[in-house]
């Protein structure tokens, strides 16, 4: 009888010894959460910047999403918020048509104008032209907005390569259909890259009288991200 119970203790013994061995363990414990259960992995939708607009004064631009700051020379005049959504509203149309598809968004990001009417110059983000490279885009552009006849070298300007504000952006120059009052033809150069929403625009509206302008303009952009 007492072997009888010896036996029984021993092996309640084990038996607990078991229960306890087994929760311990890191092989057999279902709950034990692996190295590669805490690892946090990088998708391509993590590394998209989600467009936020800039931010506007009287006298400058400053944008985060594209890294890219405006400080307006003397005298110019900048659009508000208001008046760039009326733009941007105007615009509709005409994107769908550039973006090859019938669709699009132009969003009117800044536009600042020189104290003559001359040059002056649109930030926009174009969204939904994915579809299209940017020389394809740019090309559509001067379709849309140039002469039929070549004015000069002006309309046959190949698509060249350009540095902004630490960035590469495709720029065509052509002539338009406009004219001014005093019988001046306008140029227009194109300026663009790629973002995540679609491509950066900077169209560059001028007169061979105001294109030496055009340099004291462009210096005003610099990176967000060295400010």
């Amino acid at each position: 009888m007492r072997k009888l119970r010896f036996t029984v203790a021993y092996a309640l013994i084990f038996l607990l010894l078991s229960v306890v061995l087994t929760g311990c363990s890191p092989f057999l414990n279902s709950n034990t959460t692996s190295p590669s259960d805490t690892e946090t992995v990088s998708t391509p939708e993590d590394t998209v910047k989600k467009y936020k607009s800039g931010t506007l004064t009287q006298t400058s631009y400053a944008s985060d999403y594209l890294d890219l700051k405006f400080t307006a020379p003397k005298g110019y005049t900048m659009k508000t918020e208001e008046e760039l959504k009326e733009l941007s509203k105007a615009a509709v149309q005409e994107t769908g048509q550039l973006s090859g598809t019938g669709s699009g968004e132009s969003v009117k990001e800044m536009q600042a104008t020189s104290p003559n009417g001359y040059p002056t110059l649109t930030l926009s983000i174009e969204k939904g032209q994915k579809a299209a490279t940017v020389e394809e885009f740019l090309n559509r552009i001067k379709t849309r907005d140039g002469s039929t006849t070549s004015l000069g070298n002006s309309s046959d300007d190949p698509i060249t390569t350009v540095e902004l504000a630490g960035y590469s952006y495709k720029k065509l120059s052509f002539s338009t259909r406009v004219t001014t009052a005093q019988g001046r033809v306008v140029m227009q150069d194109c300026l663009a890259r790629e973002c995540d929403e679609g491509i950066v625009l900077l169209t560059i509206l001028y007169t061979s009288t105001t294109k030496g302008h055009m340099d004291t303009m462009m210096k005003g952009f610099t990176k967000f991200s060295a400010s």
